[in-house]
């Protein structure tokens, strides 16, 4: 996947012949006219009962045609929309851990209620804020509103395994594992207890680390030892000696 710089990103990929037929009819029954009619004649009943009134069944029809004639998409842009809507709705409940599918997006509190300059991905890229808050509430989006209601993110000793709400959190400081030069994206990452469970470690947000499954059983390996630095911002960094 390639991001161009302007907003969109180009993408390829090679599936086998069944898998291609699923999508390619999934997003051109999203995209269909008939999907196109039925969304136009409910925004326009919507819109009617939002100003005290109601449309006759002709006043829809016109409504939906007029809606039609506005549309300046080609098909190949309307099927783009329709995979962006795809993605959109994807659900992530029986993935390993739902949360590697979420994007996280921190915005201003004020940038949430004016839909004004920008949000920022834990990706690394960034969006505008009426595009934040028009997926505010959808699947697979968790907004970080600075100086929103706080979350309880430091456990103790009450539960030994970090939480989807930690692992949210440690999204806006982390986009990669936490291992010196490993570039591999935090999605991959399972959380490390800087302080061993076993022996008295805390499931706090600040004793988290993220490792990518290789570094975290590199860090369990005798062979070596590790040592943990704390940067601006309070990211950690990890980093292994071979013991000889």
């Amino acid at each position: 996947m390639h991001d161009n710089q302007d907003g969109t990103v180009t993408g390829h990929f090679t599936v086998p012949t069944l898998a291609g037929q699923i999508l390619k009819k999934v997003i051109q029954q999203i995209a269909s006219p008939r999907r196109f009619a039925q969304r136009a004649a409910r925004d326009a009943q919507a819109q009617a009962a939002e100003r005290g009134t109601a449309l006759t069944a002709s006043e829809t029809a016109e409504a939906t045609w007029d809606a039609f004639r506005a549309e300046e998409l080609d098909w190949s842009q309307k099927y783009g929309r329709a995979f962006v809507e795809l993605l959109e709705h994807l659900p992530t409940d029986h993935l390993s851990g739902k949360v590697n599918a979420t994007i996280v997006v921190t915005l201003d509190h004020d940038q949430l209620k004016a839909s004004a300059g920008a949000a920022h991905l834990d990706t690394g890229h960034d969006v505008s804020a009426s595009e934040a808050r028009r997926l505010a509430c959808g699947a697979g989006l968790v907004p970080a509103v600075l100086g929103g209601e706080s979350q309880v993110l430091d456990l103790g000793r009450s539960q030994r395994f970090f939480t989807e709400a930690q692992r949210v959190a440690l999204a806006l400081t982390y986009d990669t594992c936490a291992a010196d030069d490993c570039d591999r994206p935090y999605a991959w990452t399972e959380h490390h207890h800087e302080d061993a469970w076993a022996t008295g470690g805390r499931t706090d947000l600040d004793r988290a680390v993220p490792l990518c499954g290789y570094h975290h059983r590199r860090i369990h390996d005798p062979g070596y030892y590790h040592r943990v630095f704390r940067e601006d911002g309070g990211r950690k960094r990890v980093t292994y000696v071979k013991r000889t």
